[in-house]
């Protein structure tokens, strides 16, 4: 077996061909404990990117490759989209890796964001030759038969955002998992839908190496998840101390930790049970809602953007709902405001996924619709504004085009040569939006 001989621990590499398939390509991070020439074998963790992007997940998790000891290992490959691209992906990578590095067979780990999430989550069922997984932003695939059953025995380690559009599920899926006597916890954060904060994914190691058995880890671990409990416990926040405190009473036993008579007071609160009732109200607001507003990106497909529409949710009903939910983001109820955060998160992703089916069907009026309500929840943000110059220009509409070239050079994109070799942009290269864009390639 040939080792990690030509590489050097400490430095990340981009991309790594499988030697059997050079198409499937991984980002690497080999820890600076590592030694190919010992006898140790080492955890690793592989990583699935919604968007192939490897080399920017490796950048997350270098400093916990470092602190914890782990390989770090992301697929270049494996995106969202078909099943069989992300399954081809885990096979090539796991083939390549474990012939080249001292991988510890039995602490393997997977994890992911939002679609990786889903990806890590359905290889770890379908295998059940995993460790443990660490979910971020995302739960189980919308297939039923990806997911886990009762015969798997890897644990489960969930980390979501309080804006995040997948809140609700994900708070959901402890009792899913729970239910099959699969062991999992979940860590909320504050933020939006995004790649979990260092600190929080720290967590995440310290829970697969506790059920592990690294027994040195205990103290360390204890003493940073006791300060988390006393965090959200002076901030108030009483539901996410109640469930931290019952997970450290249960991971670390109550003979090592004992703060039950602080917690049965909390009970006791007035404001706990005030927040249990606002946390009910509003999440069931949500639900209502979000059913609401998926009826209206459909309903833009036989509607326009401008104009009054009164059998359909058109753009003018779309504004007035935007502006009711900026208005609830901006209020003092967390509740209220979080809620708001993650409907607006719901809308603006499903219109980033969705547009572009239409474009496939060659529904452009309604890409248009589902691009306009984007840039009006974010028109400040560069990924739309692009969007719109691609759609834009699809349909060759020269002065819109060339409107959001202008913005995207504005807001700072940072384009590659492939963006501006879109053939659809060849009618604006004269102008100097597209010259201005064609200095900024990197």
């Amino acid at each position: 077996m040939v080792y990690a001989q030509e590489f050097h621990v400490g430095l990340q590499y981009d991309t790594i061909a499988c030697r059997a398939n050079p198409e499937q390509s991984y980002a690497l991070y080999l820890p600076s404990g590592y030694n190919s020439s010992e006898d140790n074998k080492y955890p690793v963790l592989y990583i699935f990117e919604p968007a192939a992007r490897g080399s920017s997940a490796i950048k997350i998790f270098k400093p916990l490759a470092e602190e914890y000891g782990y390989i770090i290992i992301a697929s270049n490959n494996s995106r969202n989209g078909s099943w069989d691209i992300v399954f081809d992906a885990a096979d090539a990578i796991f083939k390549d890796s474990y012939a080249r590095f001292k991988i510890d067979t039995t602490r393997i780990y997977l994890t992911g964001f939002s679609g990786g999430s889903r990806a890590a989550l359905t290889i770890a069922s379908v295998t059940n030759r995993v460790k443990g997984v660490i979910g971020c932003g995302a739960g189980l695939s919308p297939l039923k038969n990806y997911h886990p059953t009762s015969k798997n025995t890897f644990v489960y380690y969930g980390l979501i955002g309080t804006r995040d559009m997948n809140y609700l599920e994900m708070e959901c899926i402890r009792g899913t998992l729970s239910g099959i006597n699969l062991k999992n916890r979940l860590h909320v954060f504050d933020g939006p839908h995004r790649w979990p904060p260092e600190s929080a994914l720290s967590f995440a190691f310290d829970w697969m190496e506790i059920n592990a058995g690294n027994v040195a880890i205990v103290i360390k671990a204890k003493n940073k998840w006791l300060a988390r409990a006393d965090s959200l416990f002076a901030t108030e926040e009483y539901l996410l101390y109640q469930t931290e405190i019952s997970d450290i009473n249960t991971l670390f036993s109550e003979s090592q930790f004992n703060n039950n008579q602080r917690l049965d007071s909390v009970l006791k609160y007035k404001a706990y049970k005030a927040e249990v009732n606002n946390r009910d109200k509003w999440q069931a607001r949500e639900q209502e809602w979000r059913l609401k507003y998926l009826q209206g990106l459909t309903e833009l497909a036989f509607t326009k953007w401008a104009g009054t529409d009164s059998l359909f949710k058109d753009g003018i009903w779309w504004q007035n709902e935007v502006k009711m939910l900026n208005k609830y983001v901006k209020n003092k109820d967390l509740y209220k405001s979080r809620m708001a955060s993650r409907l607006l998160n719901m809308i603006t992703a499903s219109c980033a996924e969705t547009l572009w089916r239409y474009v496939q069907q060659n529904d452009m009026v309604t890409a248009v619709n589902l691009t306009s309500l984007w840039l009006y929840i974010n028109p400040e943000c560069i990924r739309p504004n692009w969007t719109a110059v691609r759609i834009y220009a699809m349909n060759k509409d020269r002065k819109k085009t060339i409107k959001y070239l202008k913005k995207v050079v504005d807001l700072g994109i940072k384009p590659t040569k492939a963006m501006l070799k879109n053939p659809n942009l060849e009618f604006v290269k004269d102008t100097d939006a597209y010259v201005s864009l064609a200095t900024l390639v990197q």
